[in-house]
């Protein structure tokens, strides 16, 4: 398979959302236990995330998307302005909102870069693709000034960003009671 690994555009990012939801859908639990229901919410997630606020690199097998890996740029993290955030409309954002409140003692209290969500096309997994995004994204974040880099990611694929140098800072459970370890890299 022949891969373009670059930074997506604004008319690409619903087909990253579209790898992140369908490879994460399973940590959407605070919707239920039907596999629908959870992807659903986790497209309602991530394809409602604003342009502008992050950066975001793809891995392209022409011209769909196969992997992607989405950092928010420094003061716009999830964590940010959790106070002022309006309330919740439904069951989804419900659980994002408790999410977001979650990260917030986790996360540096100083400007940085935040990965979230990053995914790669079930059944193209284990071939190298996330970790081209991850890459490119983190020489990108060098690029444009660097600066912490934190992630939160379960256990089972932990070893993947310690491979890249992120740094275990701390295990917690979050509010669906999944756990996960929240890892640093600085940059």
């Amino acid at each position: 398979m022949r891969v373009e690994v670059r930074e997506v555009t604004e008319e690409e990012f619903d087909g990253a959302a579209g790898v992140a939801a369908r490879s994460l859908s399973h940590l959407f639990t605070h919707v239920g236990d039907d596999p629908v229901d959870q992807l659903s919410a986790a497209y309602a997630a991530y394809t409602q995330i604003p342009w502008g606020t992050h950066l975001t690199v793809a891995a392209f097998a022409g011209r769909f998307v196969v992997a992607m890996a989405k950092a928010s740029v420094p003061e716009m993290c999830w964590c940010d302005d959790i106070e002022t955030a309006p309330e919740p409309a439904d069951e989804n954002e419900a659980g994002i909102m408790a999410y977001r409140r979650f990260l917030r003692p986790y996360h540096p209290d100083e400007p940085h870069w935040w990965f979230g969500p990053v995914g790669v096309e079930p059944g193209v997994q284990r071939r190298g693709l996330g970790t081209s995004v991850m890459r490119a994204a983190l020489e990108l974040i060098r690029a444009r000034g660097g600066g912490p880099v934190v992630l939160e990611s379960e256990p089972d694929v932990a070893g993947f960003y310690r491979r890249l140098g992120f740094d275990d800072v701390v295990r917690a459970r979050d509010p669906d009671g999944i756990e996960l370890i929240f890892q640093l890299l600085i940059v």
